[in-house]
């Protein structure tokens, strides 16, 4: 990406990058464990296999139990047993399954082999979630890591490295709306797993820890 913004270290996107990439990516265990938990409680749920309904979604009884389990009443309003009907657990299975975690087939909702490997594992599970993203169409990535970028900076954004000026540079136009509307749906994905892997944490300084783990390659 900076390549194709031209490379230098003092533009938007450098210092962007570095500032980012500036501060700890150590996660305690406890932390790691904690912000897996909505993936690893939703594959233990998934476990041998679930039987979905007719139009595809997970049973009534499955969505409740993750929906008050997971305390995603908190964030949302309703009975919270179909799945439709509860974005919260819509968008916990989706990016569960775009992560490689799950996979539909049959009408069968299962484990991946990644899934199996590492629902016991949360560092080696938080490694995967990084190893996935940003992902999505190559404009769902760009958007997608300028996300995960800024959240990794953990500071003011100044104007200039706002994401849609660095789509700007990056090359990507839109018609019909405007790029900041556009970034917003391109990095939805991203945003809704750090989301879900941030939520039990209202400090920005640990999202932006997660965020420098989930740039980061092991």
């Amino acid at each position: 990406m900076l390549q194709r913004c031209g490379g230098s270290g003092l533009s938007r996107l450098g210092v962007l990058i570095k500032h980012a990439l500036t501060g700890s990516h150590t996660l305690t265990d406890t932390q790691a464990a904690t912000a897996v938990h909505r993936y690893q409680h939703l594959l233990r749920a998934v476990g041998d296999g679930i039987k979905l309904t007719a139009a595809g979604y997970l049973p009534p009884r499955t969505v409740h139990t993750l929906y008050t389990d997971l305390d995603l009443h908190e964030d949302w309003i309703g009975s919270g047993n179909r799945e439709d009907l509860t974005l919260p657990v819509l968008d916990l299975r989706h990016t569960a399954t775009t992560l490689g975690l799950l996979r539909k087939h049959n009408g069968h909702l299962t484990l991946t082999r990644a899934g199996r490997q590492h629902v016991d594992n949360p560092r080696q599970l938080l490694a995967h979630i990084g190893s996935r993203l940003p992902t999505g169409r190559p404009e769902e990535r760009d958007a997608g890591l300028l996300a995960l970028l800024h959240d990794a900076a953990d500071q003011p954004q100044d104007p200039e490295q706002a994401p849609a000026n660095i789509l700007q540079r990056l090359g990507w136009r839109v018609a019909g709306t405007t790029l900041d509307s556009a970034n917003d749906h391109w990095a939805r994905l991203t945003n809704t797993v750090l989301d879900h892997l941030t939520e039990h944490y209202l400090n920005r300084s640990i999202r932006a820890t997660i965020a420098r783990t989930l740039l980061r390659r092991t």
